[in-house]
């Protein structure tokens, strides 16, 4: 076989393993771009007087390694882009809950949309590459924490130690409120009335705090897919 042959051969079979490791090729023509290689391979030591004739035996292993090593890339490759795929669907969720849980405050929207995105990072956690999969499980677990706080008040203090010290003030003026005359009963009532509106105040803001941490990690982990 002649010089020329050898070279269109060798950059045929380039040209398909480029387009295999961008994932657009299936198993068939991973098995012919093996094919063609060995054969180019075959056809160059044949061109070239000082190189010895591959033998049946490394022809045979040669293509073995080269098929084994496209098809991990194809499986690599195939993947990640699942992995990011779900990741991308939680995303979308956790982004529509922005406004059910921070602006229309509209709780039970906000868990459907935050289940439905927990439901998907679930699926990417099974399949994700080991260095990502623990990231993937941390998140999960505060977004759980995060749809908990939507469903139990009293949940949403606890984490900070400024809501449990006006707890703890509410209930103690409550108490000098049931001891208190007529017009002291009044003041103190309206000091209740302030604790709550500040407990409210600073549910919201940890609500916020956890919204963006559990956003900025997990566009931290699609980052690190593209």
């Amino acid at each position: 076989m002649n010089i020329k042959s050898c070279k269109t051969l060798s950059g045929f079979s380039l040209n398909i393993r480029g387009a295999t490791h961008q994932g657009k090729l299936v198993l068939g023509t991973l098995v012919l771009c093996c094919s063609t290689q060995a054969f180019s391979d075959l056809a160059t030591a044949d061109s070239t007087p000082v190189s010895p004739v591959p033998t049946e035996k490394k022809q045979e292993n040669t293509s073995k390694s080269l098929l084994q090593r496209l098809l991990d890339s194809y499986e690599e490759s195939s993947k990640t882009d699942e992995t990011l795929k779900y990741l991308l669907d939680a995303k979308m969720y956790l982004s529509t809950a922005e406004h059910d849980l921070l602006v229309s405050q509209d709780k039970e929207s906000a868990q459907t949309d935050i289940q439905n995105s927990l439901s998907y990072l679930q699926q990417a956690e099974k399949i994700a590459k080991p260095e990502i999969k623990d990231k993937i499980a941390k998140l999960h677990s505060a977004m759980q924490k995060l749809k908990d706080k939507t469903t139990n008040k009293k949940e949403l203090g606890l984490d900070n130690d400024v809501a449990r010290l006006l707890n703890t003030s509410e209930t103690n003026l409550g108490k000098a409120k049931e001891q208190a005359s007529a017009p002291v009963k009044i003041q103190i009532e309206a000091l209740i009335l302030r604790i709550r509106q500040l407990r409210q105040q600073i549910e919201h803001e940890n609500l916020r705090a956890d919204y963006e941490s559990a956003m900025k990690t997990l566009a931290d982990i699609i980052k690190s897919l593209n």
